[in-house]
């Protein structure tokens, strides 16, 4: 508590904030009373936790398609629309993955389910509908369902839970995965910011060496 009294202190020019009311011995048991009755359901209103990575689903081609975003607010829900990608297709598999990374491959595997009983049809004729919950507890409890109504009588329904929850170390991974792929764009615009200055030097010396041969073929004539 009070080294957060420092750090506000500083980001605003030393200007002392209004802590009168704040006890730094009871903050933190009241911050751990506040989380446990958010848990409990006891009150609303207020954010457990972010979420931390982005989470999502294998698309066709092993790409990472993110459902929920990284610093969503928990409990948090999103849902997105799949498609049959043969045709005559009659079971779809999910695979629910957790990360940043582009390719699923390089992202950490949650779990996978089956959604079977699909009608054959022409490929991209069924919508079925994937949704994924975070519910607000402990370990963030991720619920990914998948649904698909395939007439008034009939809904194909599937669905998985686990802890969405990702590992400090894990976490750390991640972090340090995303700031290496950062360097190396900041790298990658270095080194073309170098190579747009010097073709720039480049035709300007060709454009003054072009106006020196046109001057000297007029001195000659």
């Amino acid at each position: 508590m009070y080294e957060v009294r420092d750090v506000v202190i500083d980001y605003f020019d030393r200007k002392e904030p209004d802590y009168q009311n704040s006890n730094p011995h009871t903050a933190i048991s009241a911050g751990a009373a506040i989380q446990g009755a958010l848990i409990n359901g006891e009150i609303e209103g207020l954010f457990l936790d972010f979420v931390s990575v982005d989470v999502g689903i294998r698309a066709y081609g092993n790409h990472m398609h993110s459902v929920i975003l990284r610093n969503d607010p928990m409990p948090c829900k999103a849902a997105v629309i799949c498609k049959t990608t043969r045709d005559n297709q009659t079971s779809m598999n999910f695979h629910i993955i957790q990360g940043d990374e582009r390719f699923a491959a390089k992202n950490d595997f949650i779990g996978e389910f089956r959604l079977d009983g699909i009608p054959p049809k022409p490929k991209g004729h069924w919508p079925v509908k994937v949704k994924f919950v975070i519910f607000m507890d402990a370990n963030g409890v991720l619920s990914v369902s998948a649904k698909l109504k395939v007439d008034e009588d009939k809904i194909l329904e599937q669905s998985l839970t686990k802890a969405a929850s990702v590992e400090k170390d894990d976490l750390k991974r991640i972090m340090e995965g995303e700031t290496k792929a950062l360097a190396a764009s900041a790298n990658a615009k270095s080194r073309l910011a170098v190579l747009a200055k010097y073709e720039s030097q480049f035709t300007a010396a060709q454009i003054q060496l072009n106006d020196s041969k046109n001057s000297a073929e007029l001195v000659a004539m």
